[in-house]
């Protein structure tokens, strides 16, 4: 095998991340494996051995997973009042822009009605 197929094919190693699921003492487990498989070559390029290695990911996905809900929620904090649980000023914006486009878009009329009430949180 020429070189330059040798530093290409060096460059393609198998990365694969795979959830294992069982069920031990009657409780359903769940575990991540990240696994990365790479060719050996001997000096005349040629595949002689593969090098595997397996690692448990199962704290960084649970990780990954716990950032996600935790952002989530600050995204639903972000938007509503935390007096009235009712959407601020900043999601009426956002959606006042998607809106717009989408009427813009498609063509249609759109139409915005607006209250201020005067001293609602007192």
């Amino acid at each position: 095998m020429p070189r330059t197929d040798r530093s290409k094919m060096a460059s393609q190693a198998i990365s694969i991340e795979n959830a294992l699921s069982y069920k031990r003492s009657g409780i359903d487990s769940r575990h991540w494996s990240s696994a990365s498989i790479s060719p050996i070559f001997d000096p005349k390029g040629n595949i002689t051995h593969f090098v595997a290695v397996n690692e448990d990911i199962t704290v960084c996905k649970a990780t990954e997973d716990k950032i996600r809900s935790l952002n989530t929620e600050l995204e639903k904090l972000a938007a509503t009042d935390y007096l009235t649980n009712l959407p601020n000023r900043r999601f009426f914006m956002q959606r006042g822009v998607e809106e717009f486009k989408r009427a813009v878009r498609n063509s249609h009329p759109l139409a915005l009605l607006m209250l201020d009430i005067d001293e609602f949180k007192k």
